[in-house]
C-alpha cells in the first residue's frame, strides 16, 4: 500500500473519528440531564418507591463504567463524580445513604456537596 493510501485513510478514519466523539458527547450531555433528574426525583420519594430509580441509575453507572473502561472516552466531572460515588448503588444500605442525601437536598454525587450536607 502506498503511503498516500495509507493517508487517505487515515484522513477518513479521523473524520468519522471526530463524528462520532462529537456524537457521544452530545449523548453524555443528554445522560447527565438524565441522570440529575433522577437524582432529584429520588429526593421527592420515599426509599422503597426510590428504587427503581436507584436501578436505573445503576445501568447507567455501569454503561458509563464501559465507556471509561473500554473505551478510554472522558467523561465530565459530575459524570465522573458519579461513577465514582455510586460504585456499590446496587447495596441497600448505600442506597439509604444516598437516599437521605438527596431527601435532604443534595442534587447531585459530588464531593463538595456531600461533605456539606454531613456538616448539618
Amino acid at each position: 500500500m502506498d503511503f498516500r493510501d495509507v493517508d487517505d485513510v487515515l484522513e477518513q478514519n479521523l473524520a468519522s473519528y471526530r463524528r462520532a466523539s462529537r456524537a457521544l458527547s452530545l449523548c453524555l450531555v443528554m445522560y447527565e440531564s438524565r441522570c440529575a433528574d433522577i437524582c432529584h426525583r429520588i429526593g421527592l420519594v420515599d426509599f422503597d418507591a426510590a428504587q427503581p430509580l436507584f436501578d436505573v441509575l445503576g445501568s447507567a453507572r455501569a454503561r458509563l463504567m464501559r465507556m471509561l473502561q473500554g473505551q478510554n472516552f472522558p467523561l465530565s466531572e459530575r459524570l465522573d463524580a458519579l461513577v465514582r460515588h455510586f460504585e456499590r448503588i446496587e447495596e441497600p444500605e448505600v442506597r439509604r445513604y444516598w437516599h437521605e442525601r438527596f431527601r435532604r437536598g443534595l442534587q447531585w454525587p459530588d464531593d463538595a456537596q456531600v461533605a456539606h450536607l454531613l456538616d448539618r
